[in-house]
């Protein structure tokens, strides 16, 4: 055996020298090119990131093409076995020939494999050997070119090599993860911090069961939000109620808002304020809380998630007819019909609510989406705050543009969202009239269904927007004032009356307590009398209560629940009237919280209150 042995291991050496040597020599080119790149760095032709991004993937290649040389040799040439293990194979096998020579009876033992298990695979390795080298070149190779990149000032789209091959990179790496790993792996990329958020120079909630179906119901209405009039009528009966959150709307929002690295530099954006959009309404002749109602309903307040994406929804029964258009007209191979086996939650013919995702995690539909086509994607996608679908780019200000144009103004700040809204009521015309007039008017109906579809009744699309222009309607209100007027004068405490008013006519009133007036000395007196702005606030302790700003001297006067003196430190409790509760001979303030909660829900969110 120790000479079949020694035969084994000189064949390596001589019937495999070409082989060997062949890929011994393209391992020394690529370790030649390291040397050339450490020539150029130390000269000042290259920077270091381009030589570290250089030697990367020189090493990586020529450690992968010995492995897969190594590979091909072991499981096609010696079928799984190394040499060694032949030549004990034959040695045992004339053996047994010789004993078979001799009449002996011998137990035929196992002679080696005769074919290569895997000779169906990719070249003739193990399941998974090809496509895993090529995902981890794939990876290998744009964290290289991100390497490269960190040396350069800039990194510009358009024909840029370097932008062009890492979109390459992530997008061919992605789709390799996809098939090897199987679609919920790119669910596990998209948590935040994953790697297909952004883009070089992109930003890519909840979410938002609006159905986006719409078709013409014999009006001359131009597309509108969330459908054209091309779509297939669908079976209102079959949609399902959406459903508003039962917290009350939110008016403030962050005034900055951090949107990620942008070419190198990290981009902030302003979103929209209350005085912002109250500054276009007065231009568009538009009641606030009427706009402030359509964001309610359709983004539930800010056009952007919580890692700097818009809030986006996509729609696969839109994309079904956008890739059917596209198909008809030549421009693309395949219809809907041959994706819609394979990716049923993203291209379905009829409007469901089924496949949605919500939040961060509508953006894995899109990407997929984005593979197949991009343009009819981004189409089939509502977008930012007002939740405008992409087909109706042109008529939201993008007209001569293309949808991408539209999307990436999306990603900038709220004031595009805005702007495109206006743009898209001023221009989208229903049984004669621009939606515009219809929110004027606070028609909920008309403009529910030019703007939602035909479905906007199975939806209560008009419902919710009614009920949210009713809340956004008492807290903006500037006609509502309030007065205290302090009656009893007691060593231990103030009593008076509240009177809130609109337009001179009292809509409701209470009674207050305070502590005496010790000339505003903190925890122990009354505040000042005098004009004070006033706002709403929620704290664990007190819950929903009131905040009067700019006290002189003191901070932190509120007005809260609370029965008795001792319970103020100088701020204000109401009540319905009063009553000696623990029996200590001075009149405490009674059903305190329920007169709060009254209060609370009638107020606007600021108003001016005078103490007198």
């Amino acid at each position: 055996m120790g000479k079949l042995l020694n035969e084994a291991k000189k064949s390596v050496r001589t019937l495999n020298k070409i082989f060997f040597g062949a890929i011994t020599l393209i391992i020394v080119l690529l370790l030649l090119m390291i040397v050339i790149s450490a020539f150029e760095l130390a000269f000042g032709n290259i920077s270091i990131y381009s030589f570290v991004a250089i030697s990367l993937m020189m090493i990586w290649l020529g450690l992968l093409i010995g492995y897969l040389a190594w590979a091909v040799y072991f499981y096609n040439i010696n079928l799984g076995l190394t040499n060694e293990s032949w030549a004990e194979l034959k040695e045992k096998q004339i053996s047994e020939d010789e004993s078979v020579k001799l009449d002996k009876t011998i137990d035929k033992k196992y002679s080696g494999p005769t074919d290569n298990l895997y000779q169906d695979e990719s070249l003739g390795l193990p399941p998974g050997t090809i496509r895993g080298s090529i995902a981890l070149t794939l990876m290998i190779g744009g964290l290289a070119l991100f390497i490269y990149s960190m040396g350069s000032s800039s990194i510009q789209e358009g024909n840029s090599f370097i932008y062009d091959n890492f979109e390459f990179f992530k997008t061919a790496f992605l789709m390799m993860i996809a098939f090897y790993f199987g679609s919920k792996s790119l669910e596990i990329l998209q948590k935040k911090g994953g790697i297909i958020q952004k883009r070089f120079g992109d930003q890519a909630n909840q979410s938002l069961d609006t159905p986006n179906n719409f078709t013409d119901d014999g009006t001359t209405a131009l597309p509108v939000n969330n459908q054209s009039n091309n779509q297939p009528i669908i079976n209102p009966a079959t949609e399902k109620t959406k459903v508003l959150s039962s917290s009350s709307p939110e008016l403030v929002e962050p005034v900055l808002t951090a949107i990620g690295p942008n070419d190198g530099v990290t981009i902030q954006h302003k979103t929209l304020d209350a005085d912002d959009i109250e500054e276009q309404c007065k231009l568009l002749n538009l009641e606030p809380a009427a706009m402030q109602a359509v964001i309610k309903v359709e983004s539930g307040g800010s056009g952007f998630l919580a890692n700097g994406q818009p809030k986006i929804l996509f729609e696969g029964h839109v994309f079904w007819k956008h890739l059917a258009k596209k198909k008809a007209d030549g421009l693309i191979p395949e219809g809907p019909e041959y994706y819609a086996p394979n990716y049923p939650d993203i291209v379905y013919q009829y409007w469901t609510k089924q496949y949605y995702l919500g939040g961060e995690k509508e953006y894995l539909r899109l990407e997929k989406a984005v593979l197949i086509d991009k343009d009819s994607a981004y189409k089939a996608t509502s977008w930012g705050k007002f939740q405008i679908l992409g087909e109706n780019f042109e008529v939201a200000g993008f007209k001569g543009k293309t949808v991408t144009d539209f999307v990436e103004a999306q990603k900038t700040s709220e004031q595009e969202h805005l702007k495109a809204f206006i743009s898209f009521i001023s221009n989208t015309v229903y049984k004669g009239q621009n939606l515009i007039s219809y929110l004027q008017a606070k028609d909920w109906t008309s403009f529910a269904r030019a703007y939602n579809g035909p479905g906007y009744a199975a939806n209560q699309y008009d419902v919710n927007l009614e009920q949210a222009y009713h809340d956004y309607s008492i807290r903006l209100n500037t006609n509502i004032t309030a007065v205290l007027t302090r009656k009893e004068f007691e060593p231990k405490q103030t009593l008076g009356d509240f009177e809130a008013t609109e337009n001179g006519t009292v809509i409701f009133s209470c009674k207050t307590l305070e502590l005496p007036w010790l000339n505003n000395q903190r925890l122990i007196s009354c505040i000042p009398t005098g004009k004070y702005s006033v706002v709403k606030r929620t704290s664990e302790k007190y819950g929903t209560h009131f905040q009067l700003l700019n006290v002189p001297d003191r901070s932190m006067i509120l007005i809260h629940s609370g029965n008795y003196f001792s319970q103020t430190q100088g701020c204000i409790l109401i009540g319905s009237g009063y009553q000696d509760i623990n029996q200590d001979s001075v009149r405490d303030i009674i059903e305190s919280k329920n007169t709060l909660l009254k209060l609370y829900a009638m107020m606007p969110d600021k108003f001016d209150l005078k103490i007198c």
